[in-house]
């Protein structure tokens, strides 16, 4: 006689069940670490998308930048009334998944012209990516662990 276990196989579907469920909640968390991490690494660390850094003010803007209390770095860090990095939102979508989203139709605008003239830089970096594998693999080792 051949015996079949479906143990394992009944555990990953409901694992699978389960994890669909939380979908949206993992969805949530992770557009909101990836805020997190967008705005420091353009706003403060002035990097791009593959980590370079995304350019050099020119001399002439400096004192525009200082009269906003900027200071007087050269290095472009996208930030002058705090108007951009202030417009990143969470948003839902119709199947109930978040993301991250520029809310304010003008710095939408203003981010295209911004990649426009120094490449792609709202783009999730390589060590972003990691992270939201890293946040996905917690959370379905949670599941396996509880099933």
């Amino acid at each position: 006689m051949i015996t079949i276990s479906l143990t394992s196989d009944l555990r990953s579907l409901t694992t699978l069940v389960k994890l669909q469920g939380l979908l949206s909640e993992i969805t949530k968390e992770l557009a909101s670490t990836l805020i997190a991490e967008i705005r420091t690494r353009i706003h403060g660390e002035g990097k791009k998308a593959d980590g370079s850094q995304i350019g050099s003010y020119q001399e002439d803007y400096l004192p525009v930048r200082k009269r906003f209390g900027r200071g007087g770095d050269t290095k472009v860090i996208l930030s002058l009334t705090s108007g951009l990095e202030n417009s990143y939102g969470i948003v839902q979508d119709e199947k109930g998944l978040y993301a991250v989203a520029i809310l304010n139709d003008k710095y939408g605008e203003i981010v295209g012209y911004l990649e426009e003239k120094y490449g792609e830089i709202f783009a999730l970096t390589a060590e972003e990516k990691e992270l939201v594998f890293k946040i996905l693999n917690n959370r379905i080792n949670q599941l396996l662990e509880a099933a």
